[in-house]
Order: structure tokens, then C-alpha cells, then sequence
């Protein structure tokens, strides 16, 4: 009875450097599971649709606000509410408020901060 190329090589490979090989698969595929986590965080669960066409400046400034609250984008959403001065209790194109965009998205840090910020405004 022939054994076949594959039982010979199988037969060949030390049992370590198996185990190594899978231990290697095993790391590649946690390190994958964290990287779609990561990405998964950083998309907003709920998109956006801001397709009013009233392009005043207080109704775009609404706008990113929603868009940073839904992100979580912290540095952006700061910026917006004490650079810009934009009102965090003014809705976006969609009649959306930014504590919507960031409760909906599980966005807690940016939620708290409006909450905040809406107290001081």
C-alpha cells in the first residue's frame, strides 16, 4: 500500500512545528476579530442623511455636529461647540438632534459632553 504525498509530508512535519503553525492561525484570527471590532466602532451604527438643501451656515454647522456626535469624533464635536460656537440644542437637516445621532450610535463619551454642554449654553 502507497501512502500518498500528503500523509508522507503530514508523517514529515515535526508535531511542534504543527502546533506552532496553528497557534500562528489562531493569533492572525484574534488579531482580525480586534481590527473588524475597531472598525465596526469607528463607522457610525445609523448613517446620516442630511440631504436638506438649506445651505446656511447655522444649518451645515448642525450638520458636522451630528455627524461628530454620531462618529464620537470628541476633538471635532469640541471644536464645533466651543470654537465655532455652534448650539447643541439645534436639530441638523434631518430634524435630528446631536444627542440622538450620539445615543443611537452608542456614542456615550459625545453623549455626556452634550449633555454638558447643553447645561452652560
Amino acid at each position: 500500500m502507497e501512502l500518498s504525498e500528503i500523509e508522507v509530508i503530514g508523517r514529515d512535519v515535526p508535531l511542534q512545528l504543527k502546533e506552532r503553525m496553528e497557534v500562528n492561525d489562531k493569533d492572525n484570527e484574534k488579531e482580525k476579530e480586534k481590527e473588524k471590532e475597531k472598525t465596526e466602532m469607528e463607522e457610525p451604527l445609523i448613517n446620516l442623511n442630511l440631504s436638506n438643501n438649506n445651505s446656511s451656515s447655522s444649518n451645515h454647522n448642525a450638520n458636522d455636529l451630528s455627524a461628530a456626535s454620531s462618529s464620537g469624533d470628541m476633538e471635532k464635536l469640541h471644536s464645533l461647540v466651543e470654537a465655532v460656537g455652534c448650539q447643541v440644542s439645534l436639530p441638523d437637516g434631518g430634524g435630528y438632534y446631536p444627542l440622538q445621532w450620539s445615543a443611537l450610535n452608542g456614542r456615550f463619551e459625545a453623549a455626556h459632553y452634550l449633555l454638558q454642554a447643553s447645561k452652560t449654553s
